[in-house]
């Protein structure tokens, strides 16, 4: 009787041994998985892109797209962020936010111009292109898209050059400048040695000094003699960034159908830094100089929580922080 006793108990023992043995196993399996899962998501996104930046855009693209002109890469006025034009798209409703960006303006020395975004409730010109967006995406999304759109058409009919598009809900950097000189004069270096025939890869299609991407931050540098400035992967958000008048053509091209997905992971589709069948060179300031203040506009509709920081050396909270600078202007 106690033999068949320790029998059971010693049958019992082996069977909890091997379900832990089991366990342990899996647990082990699933670490090995967590930590190939983080390598791939870090070290990768800035080695397995590397090699894709130096593949040579197709001839058709460069050939159509390239622009002659040796005048292209001359820098704008320093009040235009050396650029030709700087657009703000704003609303008739949002004075809180003008006067926000008119304080950074006025500080910084930068001229912009004002346009009205689409209004999705009410603008009749943009109904018929609206009403055959996809049903998943908000009205927002939709209306941002649109006004988009019709700055890049805007930009090709005026024959800017070059053009910084922004949105009215940002905070720049107090470095903007600076970092907007520096930045074009090394991307126009790469658009002479396009234009020279020297390597049609080299050349840029758009430059995004404002995001709201971590992704950058593992990105290799374009130049060394300025390390901020990175390959762009996925530089989301569309509030802060710069065309020039052939990507501005590109753009009106492949966004001019009603998008599948909101419009800044539409462009980050087509980056030819992240996909093998992108056309677009994107580039991107990190840390991004241009970020979105939403926590001022919490009662906004359409506002999503998301990436409320301050950009560095914020030009907001100096003004705040500092009020009597505009009354010295």
């Amino acid at each position: 009787m106690a033999i068949a006793i320790f029998d059971h108990l010693a049958t019992k023992v082996r069977h909890i041994s091997n379900i832990i043995l089991i366990r342990k196993r899996l647990a082990i399996i699933l670490l090995a998985v967590t930590i190939t899962i983080y390598i791939v998501s870090t070290q990768n996104l800035s080695l397995g892109f590397e090699s894709r930046k130096v593949r040579v855009i197709p001839d058709i693209i460069a050939k159509e797209y390239v622009h002659p002109d040796p005048d292209f890469a001359k820098l704008g006025h320093e009040k235009d962020l050396y650029v030709d034009h700087i657009y703000c798209i704003t609303a008739k409703d949002k004075q809180d936010r003008r006067d926000n960006m008119n304080n950074q303006f006025e500080l910084l020395g930068i001229r912009a111009e004002y346009v009205m975004g689409v209004d999705w409730k009410n603008d009749e010109s943009a109904k018929d292109i609206l009403k055959h967006t996809k049903p998943y995406l908000r009205d927002e999304q939709n209306a941002c898209w649109v006004s988009h759109l019709r700055l890049w058409k805007d930009i090709v009919a005026k024959g800017y050059k070059t053009a910084l598009i922004l949105e009215d809900d940002i905070d720049f950097s107090m470095n903007i400048k600076e970092t907007m000189k520096t930045s074009l004069e090394i991307l126009n270096r790469r658009t002479r040695a396009t234009a020279n025939h020297e390597d049609h890869d080299f050349g840029w299609d758009i430059f995004y000094p404002g995001h709201c991407s971590d992704f950058e931050k593992y990105q290799d540098s374009v130049d060394p003699s300025f390390k901020d400035l990175r390959y762009g992967i996925m530089p989301f958000c569309t509030h802060g960034y710069v065309v020039n008048i052939k990507s501005a053509a590109l753009l009106v091209d492949l966004m001019s159908i009603p998008l599948e997905r909101a419009l800044d992971l539409h462009m980050v589709f087509h980056s030819a830094f992240s996909t093998e069948k992108g056309v677009l060179r994107m580039f991107s300031i990190e840390p991004s100089q241009i970020n979105q203040r939403r926590d001022l506009y919490k009662n906004d509709p359409g506002i999503r929580n998301i990436h409320f920081l301050s950009p560095p050396n914020s030009t907001l909270d100096y003004i705040s922080n500092n009020p009597q600078v505009l009354l010295n202007k």
